[in-house]
Order: structure tokens, then C-alpha cells, then sequence
């Protein structure tokens, strides 16, 4: 088979990429034309389209991106060294997968109590009455959540991009899920489950960002597997902070018409992942009206590797690499003088 390279964020120019290749590749979402190249954008993995198998590599060091992988569970051992070809994509998609499947056996879909209007008849005076009064009322039903329609969709992405073992422990997941429309549409307002379904909520989402094949492209792909990098960078962040401190994650404020979410509270400080390798002004602007909303003297957008810090009347923003540094040891200080 043959092997295409490609860098997440970088890309190639469209004239070394073989054209066969260059439909499916635009019907997929994540993957855009600029100045004559074609980026991958926020996504990592492969993509199989006839012969060809397309690689697509992280834009943050192998090396990180597998210690990433090794915290979150996903990987089962360090490499250091990174890694060169698909395996390791591979690997995510057989965890997911086993994960889902132990979860699902041990603890059943996850499921949620809905509330549901009824009308009952109520009898006053004589049983005989003809006309009796109705009486609504409110009660509570369990209910499959939200969420399982978007764990079984990543589980099929999953299967379909591994093959072999992958669609055995399909089976077994949609034997355990049982009837469930997978197209059903997740609700972004939808507060997220607690664990053990959080962490595979966070990753099939990861899996699914760039769902979608774009029309008008031609032959589309025979398989592909993809993890969009920034949810995956948001969930190791989520992943460190809570080891260390009292973390509320994606929490709504409103104030007014205006209303702000976070990625996280930081023992009442708030955060923003950002898988950035440059500092952009929007992050500055969200940052300040974090400060400004919340009454925050201190906000912290976390990168890969960028470290700076803005002092303005309203706050110090203070950017911080989390590949680069000891993230607890180094927000312990700001957040405990904030």
C-alpha cells in the first residue's frame, strides 16, 4: 500500500499530492485548501482512499502527543521516541472500543431521568360521573441519554477504520446498547455524564467533530479515522487540572444578553484550553471578558507550548505550556494569589 505523509496545520502543496487522492480528501471536513495547499485542519490520523493510505501526524511533538495518549488511558505504553505510521490510531480505535464495551457491561447505557407531563382522571363525588376532571401531572421517566447515540456512532467509526477485531466488539456493543438511532443529534447544551461515560463522551466526540462528507467531491474515502487534536488537547488539560485542583468544567454564565462558557473554572479563576502555536487576539478578547463577566483578576489560556503574560487594569492573562511545564505545580501559585 501506498503511504502519503501529511502534518496537521502544515500540509502539502496540491501539486506533489496525487489526484486521485484530492476528492476524498476535500470531502472530508477536516480538511481544507489554502494558497494552493491542502491542511489538514485540528485533525490527526489516517485516511485509506484505494491503494493509498494517508497519514496524518500531529502538529505538537510525536513524543508529547503519545504522553497524551499514555495519560488519558488510551495508549498502554510511553514511547518517547513518538511514532511513525498508523498503529498508534489503530490503538485509540481498539480502546475506545474495549472501553465502551467494558463500561457498557458493567454499568448498562447510560440513561437519564426525563420528565414527562400525563393526564389522569381524577373522580369527585359519584363514580357514575360522565364528564370526570382531568388532573396533569409530572412524572419521571428513565430514559436512554443523550449521549449513547454519540458513543455508538464513534464505536462504528471505529470498527469501520480497524477491521477485524474492531467489528466483533461492535457487536458486542450494539448487543449491549440495544435499539438506539445513532443519528440522533447530541444537544451541545446537554450537560456532560458523570463517569465512567465522561471520558468516552469526550473522546467520541473527539472522533466525530468532523463528521460529515462534503458533496461534490467525487469518490469518497474507503475508510478514515480521525481525532480532532483540540478536543483531544482539552481533555488532557481537564485531565492534569483535576488532579490538583477544584475544576468545574464548561460551566454557562449569563449576564444580560451576554453569555459565557469557559472551558474551565480553576478554584474559581477561569481557563481556556487552546491548541494554538500563536498567541491570537480573539484569545485576548475572550480572556478579558471572562475577567470582566466573572469579576476575575486573573484569567489562563492554556497552549502546547506558548508561555506569556498580559497585565491590563482589568486582570493579568497569563498563558501557560502545558507540554512545556509542571501545569499544577505552576497555576498552584497563581491560582492560590489570584
Amino acid at each position: 500500500m501506498k503511504v502519503l505523509r501529511l502534518v496537521e496545520m502544515e500540509g502539502v502543496d496540491l501539486s506533489r499530492i496525487p489526484e486521485e487522492l484530492i476528492g476524498p480528501l476535500l470531502s472530508i471536513r477536516g480538511f481544507r485548501v489554502s494558497d494552493g495547499r491542502l491542511i489538514p485542519r485540528n485533525v490527526a490520523g489516517f485516511v485509506g482512499v484505494g491503494e493509498w493510505k494517508v497519514l496524518i501526524l500531529p502538529r505538537i511533538e510525536s513524543s508529547d502527543f503519545m504522553r497524551m495518549l499514555f495519560h488519558l488511558g488510551m495508549v498502554s505504553r510511553l514511547e518517547n521516541s513518538g511514532f511513525e505510521g498508523v498503529e498508534i490510531f489503530r490503538e485509540m480505535a481498539l480502546y475506545y472500543l474495549r472501553r465502551l464495551r467494558e463500561v457498557l457491561s458493567v454499568h448498562g447505557p447510560p440513561r437519564f431521568y426525563s420528565p414527562r407531563t400525563q393526564e389522569s382522571i381524577f373522580v369527585r363525588g359519584k363514580i357514575e360521573r360522565v364528564y370526570p376532571h382531568r388532573v396533569r401531572q409530572k412524572v419521571w421517566e428513565m430514559k436512554p441519554g443523550p449521549w449513547t447515540p454519540l458513543l455508538l456512532k464513534a464505536a462504528r467509526r471505529c470498527a469501520d477504520a480497524v477491521g477485524g477485531e474492531g467489528y466483533y466488539l461492535l457487536r458486542d456493543i450494539e448487543s449491549l446498547v440495544g435499539e438506539i438511532d445513532a443519528g440522533h443529534f447530541v444537544d451541545a447544551s446537554i450537560p456532560l455524564p458523570d463517569e465512567p461515560y465522561r471520558g468516552l463522551v469526550l473522546l467520541a466526540k473527539s472522533i466525530l467533530e468532523d463528521e460529515g462528507i462534503a458533496p461534490g467531491y467525487g469518490q469518497r474515502p474507503s475508510f478514515y479515522f480521525l481525532v480532532d487534536t483540540a478536543r483531544l488537547f482539552e481533555s488532557y488539560v481537564l485531565h492534569l487540572l483535576e488532579k490538583g485542583f477544584d475544576v468545574q468544567y464548561q460551566r454557562q454564565f449569563k449576564t444580560g444578553p451576554v453569555t459565557i462558557r469557559p472551558d474551565f473554572i480553576v478554584n474559581g479563576s477561569p481557563a481556556d484550553a487552546k491548541y494554538r502555536f500563536a498567541i491570537d487576539n480573539g484569545d485576548i478578547y475572550q480572556a478579558i471578558s471572562y475577567a470582566v463577566i466573572l469579576g476575575s483578576s486573573k484569567v489562563f489560556l492554556l497552549y502546547p507550548y506558548l508561555d506569556f503574560q498580559i497585565n491590563i487594569s482589568c486582570c493579568k492573562i497569563m498563558g501557560v505550556g502545558v507540554l512545556v511545564h509542571d501545569v499544577i505545580e505552576k497555576l498552584k501559585k497563581e491560582v492560590r494569589d489570584a
